[in-house]
């Protein structure tokens, strides 16, 4: 699978309400993210709880 048919298949499960499995699938152990001038949250594990 290329890029844009990854883009279409996470895309759609979350549309589908399978965001977390999109999660699982799609993001990396070490996945950062942040909610606008929050601190970074490092890891699936941190960001599963959230």
């Amino acid at each position: 699978m290329g890029i844009k048919e990854d883009v279409e298949e996470l895309n759609n499960m979350i549309l589908q309400g399978k965001i977390m499995e999109a999660f699982e699938k799609f993001y990396d152990e070490n996945v950062v993210m942040q909610e606008n001038s929050e601190e970074p949250r490092i890891g699936k594990e941190i960001n599963r709880k959230f």
